[in-house]
C-alpha cells in the first residue's frame, strides 16, 4: 500500500500543492514529499492531509493491470516508472513526446 500512497502523490502533487496552499496545508505536504523521497511510509499522512483538504484518495492509472480476458498486453509506446524505483506507477509514452518527470524527485522518469 506505501507505494501506491507515493503513486498517488506523484501524480497528483501539482494539485495537491495547489489545493495544500489554498487550505494552509502546504507544510504538512511537503512534510510528506519529505517523506516520501526517504521511503517512509506516507499513506497515513497523505490520506489525512487529503481528509483535510476535503479530498477523496485520488487515485492512479496503473497500465500493467490486466483487464478481464484480455490479460497486461504490451503497450503501444515506452513505459517509463518511478526513477528512484518507490512506486508501481507506470506511464506510457507516447511516441514523439517528451520523457516526462517525476514531480516527487524532480527527476525524468525510468525507462522500464
Amino acid at each position: 500500500m506505501a507505494g501506491s500512497a507515493v503513486a498517488e502523490l506523484c501524480e497528483n502533487l501539482h494539485d495537491l500543492r495547489r489545493a495544500a496552499r489554498q487550505h494552509g496545508q502546504s507544510a504538512a505536504l511537503e512534510a510528506i514529499v519529505i517523506a516520501a523521497r526517504d521511503g517512509d511510509d506516507v499513506e497515513p499522512a497523505l490520506r489525512e492531509v487529503l481528509r483535510q483538504l476535503g479530498l477523496p484518495g485520488t487515485g492512479t492509472r496503473d497500465v500493467s493491470t490486466a483487464l478481464p480476458g484480455l490479460g497486461t498486453g504490451r503497450p503501444l509506446g515506452d513505459v517509463y516508472g518511478c526513477p528512484a524505483d518507490r512506486c508501481p506507477r507506470a506511464w506510457v509514452r507516447a511516441p514523439g513526446t517528451a520523457i516526462p518527470v517525476c514531480a516527487l524527485y524532480e527527476r525524468p522518469l525510468s525507462l522500464i
